[in-house]
């Protein structure tokens, strides 16, 4: 019997400090293969269905309020599973073959909760 803690990925943490109200996102895997075997390609839309979702992977500090005495909190932490918009997240990028995106805190659109 396997739990749910064995068939996840190990998450890395990088070691980045983000600024403001931004957060780091390590992308969750799109599918390379349908389950009857067929190898997908990049550009095919089974292929892109998990590019807005992932984990968090670095928080902010969160955004200074008007007065700029008050940081207002983050809606999510480190560990999370979240949804995001896809076309609205700031950007994307690769390292060592892991995609991740940075965002805004606005851009999140739920969280289903710790990794």
């Amino acid at each position: 019997m396997t739990t749910a803690t064995e068939t996840k990925p190990p998450l890395v943490l990088p070691t980045i400090k983000l600024t403001s109200n931004r957060i780091l996102v390590l992308v969750h895997a799109a599918k390379q293969k349908t389950e009857g075997g067929i190898l997908l390609p990049d550009g095919a839309e089974l292929a892109n269905e998990c590019k807005n979702k992932g984990y968090v992977v670095a928080v902010g500090p969160g955004q200074l309020t008007g007065e700029g005495d008050v940081r207002l909190p983050m809606s999510c932490e480190v560990y999370d599973e979240i949804y995001f918009n896809r076309y609205n997240a700031g950007e994307f990028y690769k390292e060592n073959g892991v995609t991740y995106a940075q965002m805004k805190d606005s851009d999140v659109v739920g969280v289903t909760g710790l990794y």
